[in-house]
This record gives structure tokens, C-alpha cells and sequence, in this order.
């Protein structure tokens, strides 16, 4: 956990109980956002650290030699992309799903 932990956490709580959650259903949301949040950042420092490009050549050469192995990812592997473009749709599904499940009314 880093120095902005809390004060991350606390955004992602007052955006949730503006959106009417409490209890379990608040943690659980809360939980979700945030660990999606740093698993995507956590992922792009690391591809950036390897070189975006020669990495993800390196995991598409990987792919191809074990195909029997991924046969899915192997067949569906993004060999460019905008990072930025696919954490918001990851973000869009995310609340998307969450704001199915709010109370109606």
C-alpha cells in the first residue's frame, strides 16, 4: 500500500455512497473498483518497464509456440492497443454492472 491508499479509498467510497450503496453491497463495490484500479496499474508499469512493444512481441512469439496450450488467447492477443481505451472500457463494463444492481427507484 502506498501513501495515497487511503485517500484513493476514500474517493472510491464517496463516489459509491453518492451512488446509494451501504453495507456489504458499499465494501463489495468499493473493493471491486479499487482492485481493478491498481491490477490495471500495476499491469501497464510493468509493460512499460519491459518495453510495451518488444514485450508484447515476445508474449505474441510465446503464444504462437504454445498455441495447443492458450488456444483463446493465443488466437485473440492484442498485438497493439491504446491502454488508456481499454482500462475505460474495463471501467464502463465495471460500473455498468454495478449500477445494474442498485435498488430501482
Amino acid at each position: 500500500m502506498g501513501p495515497h491508499a487511503l485517500a484513493c479509498s476514500a474517493f472510491v467510497y464517496a463516489a459509491l455512497v453518492g451512488a446509494w450503496l451501504s453495507g456489504v453491497d458499499l465494501t463489495a463495490a468499493a473493493s471491486t473498483v479499487t482492485l481493478y484500479v491498481s491490477g490495471s496499474v500495476s499491469s501497464q508499469s510493468v509493460w512499460r518497464q519491459r518495453d510495451d512493444a518488444g514485450a508484447r512481441s515476445t508474449v505474441c512469439g510465446h503464444l504462437s509456440e504454445h498455441q495447443g496450450r492458450y488456444p483463446t488467447l493465443a488466437a485473440r492477443f492484442p498485438t497493439q492497443g491504446d491502454w488508456t481505451a481499454h482500462v475505460t472500457r474495463g471501467v464502463d463494463f465495471l460500473l455498468d454492472g454495478l449500477a445494474a444492481s442498485l435498488p430501482q427507484g
